[in-house]
């Protein structure tokens, strides 16, 4: 179908969201009413009017390709290899604490660990910042030492897990802003399908990316 086509069987709100190009803007609708349409379309009207890239995939997929060109700068290999099954997760997990004071407690409750450190990425939490995060001093210095021997045993592995993907592509680009720069000049419009699932992480790695802020608009 032709993008001509495609819009002109869009209602009058839907075609106000595919031709606002100028604002950050959020569309709320129900399941069912059009919003991935709209957001296609979208697509459609702005890609030939644009010398830039599109990139469609996932946060992860794009993270995993920013950090293979750029991950150098923060001592990222190119070649790295990504975890994301959650049993290979635990047997790093446990690898990395097997010589620590924290072994047993790894083992019995690994599950819940990993679940803390989950936690802690999606805030961008490092292991130095993790007592911060946690009420109980004695437990915070725990979670502390084990998140920070499990990032070193993916960092000898070479390998990240798909939360480490956002974490380091966020430390990326607020460490070096000359990178994020190139990407808002690649990338000038940023078009997210099923925002509601947006995480606490994914929002703050595209706010930073993009260099503005998401407003509401255009319910329909």
């Amino acid at each position: 179908m032709s993008y001509d086509a495609a819009y002109q069987e869009l209602n009058e709100t839907q075609r106000y969201a595919v031709d606002c190009q100028d604002n950050a803007a959020l569309v709320l609708a129900g399941p069912g009413s059009g919003k991935t349409k709209v957001l296609t379309t979208r697509v459609a009207i702005l890609a030939p009017g644009m010398e830039a890239r599109i990139f469609i995939g996932t946060f992860h997929a794009f993270c995993s390709q920013v950090l293979r060109q750029h991950g150098s700068h923060i001592g990222i290999q190119s070649n790295f290899t990504i975890y994301n099954n959650e049993d290979d997760r635990k047997q790093i997990l446990h690898d990395a604490t097997k010589t620590t004071p924290h072994a047993t407690t790894v083992r019995q409750n690994d599950k819940k660990v990993l679940e803390k450190i989950d936690e802690l990425m999606y805030r961008f939490a490092t292991p130095e910042d993790t007592p911060n995060y946690i009420q109980d001093q004695e437990q915070g210095k725990q979670y502390a030492e084990i998140y920070h021997a499990y990032e070193k045993e993916l960092q000898w592995l070479n390998a990240l897990d798909f939360n480490s993907l956002l974490v380091q592509t966020y430390r990326l680009i607020t460490e070096y802003p000359a990178i994020a720069e190139r990407y808002r000049r690649s990338y000038p419009y940023w078009l997210i399908d099923e925002f509601q699932d947006t995480n606490t992480a994914q929002y703050r790695l595209v706010k930073a990316l993009a260099g503005t802020t998401f407003k509401p608009g255009f319910p329909f």
